[in-house]
Protein backbone atom coordinates (compact mmCIF):
# COMPACT_ATOMS: atom_id res chain seq x y z
CA UNK A 1 0.00 0.00 0.00
CA UNK A 2 3.11 2.57 0.63
CA UNK A 3 6.01 2.31 -0.49
CA UNK A 4 9.06 4.72 0.20
CA UNK A 5 13.17 4.29 0.45
CA UNK A 6 15.08 5.75 2.44
CA UNK A 7 18.99 4.99 4.25
CA UNK A 8 19.63 4.60 7.56
CA UNK A 9 23.40 5.43 8.86
CA UNK A 10 23.13 3.23 11.78
CA UNK A 11 25.09 -0.39 12.49
CA UNK A 12 22.73 -3.57 12.61
CA UNK A 13 22.50 -3.82 15.77
CA UNK A 14 20.62 -0.82 16.85
CA UNK A 15 18.39 -2.00 13.65
CA UNK A 16 18.21 -5.09 16.04
CA UNK A 17 17.75 -3.18 19.46
CA UNK A 18 14.74 -1.01 17.81
CA UNK A 19 12.84 -4.47 16.36
CA UNK A 20 13.25 -6.30 19.40
CA UNK A 21 12.08 -3.88 21.32
CA UNK A 22 8.13 -4.42 21.14
CA UNK A 23 6.64 -1.41 23.29
CA UNK A 24 8.97 0.69 20.79
CA UNK A 25 7.22 -1.01 18.07
CA UNK A 26 4.01 -1.32 19.02
CA UNK A 27 4.37 2.47 19.35
CA UNK A 28 5.20 3.04 16.01
CA UNK A 29 3.02 1.02 14.07
CA UNK A 30 0.09 2.53 15.64
CA UNK A 31 -2.32 -0.49 15.99
CA UNK A 32 -0.63 -1.94 19.19
CA UNK A 33 -0.71 -1.13 22.36
CA UNK A 34 1.55 -2.61 25.27
CA UNK A 35 -0.25 -2.29 28.04
CA UNK A 36 1.70 -4.09 30.94
CA UNK A 37 4.79 -6.29 31.25
CA UNK A 38 5.06 -9.16 33.57
CA UNK A 39 8.27 -8.86 35.42
CA UNK A 40 10.21 -11.52 36.90
CA UNK A 41 8.45 -11.72 40.20
CA UNK A 42 5.66 -12.24 38.27
CA UNK A 43 3.47 -9.04 38.72
CA UNK A 44 2.07 -6.95 35.76
CA UNK A 45 3.68 -3.53 35.31
CA UNK A 46 3.15 -0.67 33.47
CA UNK A 47 6.74 -1.79 30.72
CA UNK A 48 9.00 1.12 32.14
CA UNK A 49 8.30 -0.08 35.53
CA UNK A 50 9.12 -3.72 34.58
CA UNK A 51 12.90 -3.82 35.15
CA UNK A 52 13.59 -7.63 34.41
CA UNK A 53 10.76 -8.47 32.03
CA UNK A 54 9.68 -12.24 30.86
CA UNK A 55 8.68 -11.38 27.66
CA UNK A 56 5.02 -11.97 28.52
CA UNK A 57 2.74 -8.46 27.83
CA UNK A 58 -0.52 -7.82 28.01
CA UNK A 59 -1.02 -5.95 24.55
CA UNK A 60 -4.53 -4.20 23.46
CA UNK A 61 -4.59 -4.53 19.26
CA UNK A 62 -6.54 -0.70 18.36
CA UNK A 63 -8.62 -0.94 15.13
CA UNK A 64 -11.30 1.35 13.76
CA UNK A 65 -13.42 -1.02 10.37
CA UNK A 66 -13.78 0.50 7.33
CA UNK A 67 -16.98 -0.72 7.14
CA UNK A 68 -19.35 -1.72 8.83
CA UNK A 69 -18.95 -5.84 7.73
CA UNK A 70 -15.39 -5.58 8.59
CA UNK A 71 -14.61 -7.23 12.11
CA UNK A 72 -11.92 -7.72 13.92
Amino acid sequence: MYEREFTLYIDSKQVFNILSDIVFLAGISGHFAVLLAEDKSGELLPPPKAKNKTGKYIVAYLNIPDTEKEKV
